[in-house]
């Protein structure tokens, strides 16, 4: 991203099969196999396909204000690019991201429309083991903050041969 577009950008994707409708696998939807993150100047889309199969991924985009952006009215995105993925062969089960929260992962976000600055991590990813600290800095006052925690589950099947 150019640097001077780095707080008006924002993104948007959508997962799909390859020449057909349809965007769930066992019905769950393909964008929970989607992981977009921001770090500096770089948005990142992690695809874990959910089985062997070819995708589309659309990836769409919008400038827009934190404040444009906070009203929660509807926001037109325009198509920038599309990839078609080729999963001839899946080597491990992929399970979905949890569905809390559709979009962009990790604490790019919470600075753009907050100002919250991340301390200790800024990738979207965190490895840990059994605890962990994650800590920001508030550039403005905050009147609510509130962090909740989400388990990735999803029953196991066997799909490494669909």
């Amino acid at each position: 991203m150019p640097l001077h577009m780095q707080s008006a950008l924002i993104f948007h994707y959508n997962l799909k099969f390859y020449n057909k409708d349809a965007d769930n696998f066992e019905g769950v939807s393909l964008k929970r196999f989607v992981m977009q993150s921001v770090v500096g100047n770089t948005v990142a889309f992690r695809v874990h396909a959910p089985c062997s199969a070819h995708l589309l991924l659309d990836i769409f985009a919008n400038a827009v204000t934190p404040q444009e952006y906070l009203t929660g009215e509807p926001m037109k995105f325009k198509s920038v690019c599309k990839f078609k993925i080729v999963c001839s062969e899946l080597q491990t089960v992929m399970v979905p991201l949890p569905d809390c929260a559709s979009g962009e992962w990790g604490p790019a976000k919470a600075t753009r429309l907050f100002g919250l600055i991340p301390l200790t991590h800024q990738d979207a990813l965190i490895f840990a083991s059994q605890s962990i600290e994650i800590q920001f800095q508030m550039s403005r006052p905050l009147t609510d903050f509130m962090a909740t925690l989400h388990k990735m589950e999803w029953k196991r099947k066997s799909y490494l041969n669909m």
